[in-house]
């Protein structure tokens, strides 16, 4: 009897503590995403995505210098905000090798809200899904839930932070469900349930919806699935070659660079742990660059995604292929450098890019195609990140959540399961031709 009892205790006191953690993390992303708008009207003198073109191109490198110059110095002073991602800080936490306070939490909104504020591309999503974990995890010191029930409340966190920047409820449980607990539970389903749908709620007053509502349709056709499929080898093109680059960016420029810029600190003797700063210098000029060459390049992508989706405006093939190259180069430089900021928008935005383009070329070579470009840009949009991220029920759960289109779930998972299959073997070979390359290495020297 008073197993019971106290069993139902502890199930009303989570069930309280759920609701009140949607509620404040709610209220926290709603200020993480209006100051990062913020940033961005300060720093670019306006709308950006309308006022950069006429802006100089040295003012766009020193905005974006400056500001990754001031994250660098708070990443400095407070290592907490690195981008850790979110199951790491959920591990670290658990392992109790992290403590998390109000101003950690705060200075990592700051922090992320200048790195997309200055034109970096990154997301709000990473840091609104870290923030969360970190929000539950502080209020579950405070009010003392049982140290069994830890992973659960920092996933509670991480889906209503996830709910709430992407508006979206379900997606949010379904990430917290598919990164963090692994498993589903009675326990874990209500308490993630209830802090993404608070989460959203108090997002959805205060913050606009990306929807796409453009193309509606309840049934499937053998369409729906035959002309979106032969986007597989395009999207596991595109995933290598933004490896590729990524790594290319990091380790054949970035790390050289601050190799050189340690030493010669040194020599004045300068903490080395001001050698963040040379590579935010060469990011700031890499970004400012790309912004004049399309302001499409930088920031999170939101606007660019309701362009080619709820919009569906009209882009011609060859802006559309410089953005997306644009893009890559910009979210590898933005990594490279450690902006803080997720790429959970940037990789839908790169697949959202392919995906038109692949409408494109679909609808020329066959015209009687009645799908419009930005159906198979929503699709794009939805593979490329649960291929690359390797969330595939979380993307095509958020692909139908955002469109509320039924016949976009079925090309969505057939075309993310089959690229993700093929990036995971071109990922498993490469590790063995590394591996190789460095043990030739070893036996030469």
């Amino acid at each position: 009897m008073s197993t019971n009892k106290s069993l139902t205790n502890v199930n009303l006191k989570i069930l309280i503590f759920s609701i009140i953690v949607g509620i404040v993390v709610g209220t926290a992303i709603v200020v993480y995403v209006k100051l990062t708008h913020f940033c961005m009207n300060l720093f670019f003198l306006g709308k950006p995505l309308e006022d950069i073109n006429n802006l100089p191109l040295l003012y766009l490198i020193l905005v974006s210098t400056l500001g990754a110059l001031i994250v660098s110095l708070i990443k400095i002073h407070n290592e907490k905000i690195h981008e850790y991602g979110v199951a790491r800080v959920a591990r670290i936490l658990e392992e109790g090798k992290l403590e998390i306070k109000v101003k950690d939490v705060i200075s990592k909104i700051i922090a992320s809200a200048l790195s997309i504020g200055s034109g970096f591309a990154v997301g709000n999503e990473g840091p609104s899904a870290e923030v969360g974990a970190m929000i539950s995890y502080y209020l579950s010191k405070l009010v003392k839930i049982p140290v069994t029930l830890l992973r659960t409340v920092i996933a509670a966190g991480a889906s209503a932070g996830i709910a709430a920047v992407f508006i979206s409820p379900f997606t949010g449980f379904v990430f917290g469900l598919e990164i963090m607990v692994k498993e589903l539970s009675i326990t874990n389903s209500f308490v993630m349930v209830l802090a993404s749908v608070f989460g959203f709620a108090i997002s959805s007053h205060f913050l606009h919806r990306v929807d796409f509502p453009f193309f509606f349709q309840k049934s499937i056709y053998w369409q729906d699935i035959i002309y979106p499929i032969f986007m597989v080898p395009f999207i596991v093109l595109v995933s290598i070659v933004f490896l590729r680059v990524k790594d290319s960016i990091n380790y054949q420029i970035f790390f050289p660079l601050e190799r050189k810029f340690m030493k010669i600190i040194r020599m004045y003797g300068i903490s080395t742990k001001y050698k963040i700063l040379s590579k935010a210098v060469l990011a700031g000029i890499f970004t400012g660059l790309l912004l004049k060459i399309t302001p499409y390049s930088g920031f999170s992508g939101h606007s660019l995604i309701e362009k080619l989706i709820y919009e569906n405006k009209d882009m011609a093939f060859n802006l559309a292929l410089t953005i997306l190259l644009a893009r890559i180069i910009s979210t590898s430089v933005a990594l490279s450098w450690g902006a803080v900021g997720g790429l959970f928008m940037p990789i839908l935005t790169i697949g959202a890019i392919l995906g038109y383009i692949y409408g494109i070329c679909i609808r020329e070579i066959f015209p009687d195609v009645y799908f419009p470009n930005s159906y198979f840009a929503a699709i794009g949009a939805a593979s490329f990140l649960g291929a690359l991220l390797n969330v595939p029920t979380t993307s095509i759960i958020l692909a139908f959540e955002l469109t509320l289109n039924f016949s976009i779930i079925v090309p969505t998972a057939v075309i993310t399961i089959f690229s993700l299959y093929f990036l995971l073997i071109y990922r498993e070979l490469y590790a063995k031709y590394i591996e190789r390359k460095y043990q030739n290495v070893s036996k030469e020297n």
